[in-house]
C-alpha cells in the first residue's frame, strides 16, 4: 500500500469512528455532563452499569434508545424477561430483558404515568395516559378506553392484585386524591376514597392484598386493612399512622414512595423528606435508617430492596446511586450512569444480580 494510500485509509477510519460514535451523541453543554437518560442495567448487584439503548424500528433497523425520560420500569410478573417502560414520550417493551426495544404505536408521544399487567395473564395490560385509562387484552396489539376522566386530573398509579382468586380487582389512583377499584377487570369502577390530596402511590401488601398503603401529597400514609373498605387515617378506632409518625420524625408526612422488603413479614422502606424509615409491624411503628447525605429524602427519588435480602438496599439521588449492604448501617456511593436524576431503581426478584435504573430529564426551571 503506498504512502497516499496509507493517508485516505486512516481518513476514512476516522470519519468511520466519527459517524459511529455520532448514533448515540447528546449536545453538551456547561450545564449538562456528558452521558444520556434512558435506561441503564446493572447484572453485578450495581457494581457496573451499561445503557441499554438498543431500539429495533418498525423496518427492523437498530437505532439508539437515549434520551427517553423514564417514569417507571415495570416486569411481567410471569416473565422477568420482558421489561415494560413508561416514559415521557411513550412506552416500549422487551422482550430479552433490556438488550432490546421495541416501541409502541400505540400512545407514542404521550407521558405514560404507569403500566400494570395482570398477574396470572400476562397480554393483559393497563396503562394510563392523563387521566384516561386503557386495557389490552392481546399483549399490547389492540386497546380499549376502559376509564375517561374530562377533569384536569391525572391517573397516577395502577395496581393489580397479584392472587389467583383476585384477579379481577383492579386499583387506579389520581391527582385528585381518589382510589378507584374494579372488581371485573375494569369493567366498572367504583369509587372506594373521595377527594383530597393527590395519591402518589398505591402499594398492596404482597402477603395479604386486602391490605392496601397509599402516599398522599403532604398528607402521608393511609393504610387498610379490608380491601379499602375503611382507613387508618379516616377511623378513630384505628391507630393513627400519620400522627405517631410525626411526633418523632420531622416532615415525615411529605410523602415520596415506599416499597415492601418481601424477605421479612409487614416489612417496608418508606421515603419521605425526613429520609428513609422502616416498619417490620405493617407501619404501625417506624425506625430511622442512617444516610449518608444530610438533606434527608428531599433529593431521594428511587428506591429498591433485594426481595431476598432486605439488608440489600439501593436508592438514587440526582447524582448518585447509593447501596446497603448491611440493613442501612453503612453505605457505599457510586456516581450515576446517566444524566438527569435516578428516577427509578428496579431488582430482578428472579436473578437479584440484575437492577434496571431508569433516568428521568431534570425539569426546566
Amino acid at each position: 500500500m503506498g504512502k497516499f494510500q496509507k493517508i485516505i485509509f486512516i481518513f476514512c477510519l476516522a470519519i468511520l469512528a466519527v459517524s459511529l460514535s455520532g448514533c448515540i451523541s447528546v449536545k453538551d453543554s456547561s450545564k449538562t455532563p456528558k452521558g444520556y437518560i434512558g435506561v441503564f442495567k446493572s447484572e453485578d448487584n450495581a457494581v457496573t452499569w451499561k445503557l441499554k439503548g438498543s431500539l429495533l424500528n418498525t423496518q427492523g433497523k437498530v437505532i439508539p434508545l437515549v434520551n427517553v425520560s423514564v417514569n417507571r420500569l415495570i416486569l411481567d410478573p410471569s416473565d422477568n424477561n420482558t421489561v415494560y417502560l413508561a416514559s415521557e414520550q411513550g412506552w416500549y417493551y422487551s422482550n430479552d430483558a433490556g438488550n432490546s426495544w421495541m416501541k409502541s404505536k400505540f400512545f407514542e408521544n404521550d407521558n405514560i404515568a404507569d403500566i400494570a399487567i395482570d398477574y396470572q395473564d400476562k397480554c393483559t395490560l393497563y396503562i394510563t395516559v392523563g387521566a384516561n385509562l386503557s386495557k389490552s387484552t392481546d399483549c399490547g396489539r389492540t386497546f380499549t378506553t376502559i376509564y375517561n376522566d374530562s377533569r384536569a386530573i391525572k391517573i397516577t398509579d395502577i395496581e393489580t392484585d397479584r392472587y389467583a382468586g383476585n384477579q379481577n380487582l383492579v386499583y387506579f389512583a389520581n391527582s385528585g386524591g381518589e382510589l378507584r377499584k374494579s372488581e371485573n377487570f375494569g369493567g366498572t369502577w367504583t369509587l372506594i376514597r373521595g377527594s383530597g390530596n393527590a395519591i402518589k402511590q398505591i402499594l398492596l401488601n404482597a402477603e395479604d392484598t386486602r391490605n392496601i398503603y397509599l402516599l398522599i401529597e403532604k398528607a402521608g400514609i393511609a393504610k387498610s386493612i379490608d380491601g379499602g373498605v375503611t382507613w387508618s387515617d379516616t377511623d378513630k378506632k384505628t391507630e393513627s399512622i400519620n400522627k405517631d409518625g410525626a411526633k418523632l420524625y420531622k416532615n415525615f408526612k411529605n410523602a415520596r414512595l415506599m416499597v415492601q422488603d418481601l424477605s421479612a413479614s409487614n416489612a417496608f422502606i418508606y421515603v419521605s423528606d425526613y429520609g428513609l424509615l422502616r416498619t417490620i409491624d405493617g407501619a404501625q411503628t417506624w425506625k430511622p435508617i442512617n444516610l449518608v447525605t444530610t438533606v434527608g429524602g428531599k433529593n431521594i427519588y428511587s428506591l429498591a430492596v433485594d426481595p431476598t435480602n432486605g439488608n440489600l438496599i439501593y436508592y438514587g439521588t440526582d447524582s448518585t446511586v447509593y447501596k446497603s449492604a448491611d440493613g442501612g448501617s453503612t453505605w457505599s456511593t457510586q456516581k450515576a450512569p446517566n444524566v438527569g436524576y435516578v428516577n427509578f431503581l428496579l431488582v430482578d426478584p428472579k436473578n437479584t444480580k440484575n437492577i434496571y435504573l431508569g433516568a428521568k430529564k431534570i425539569p426546566e426551571k
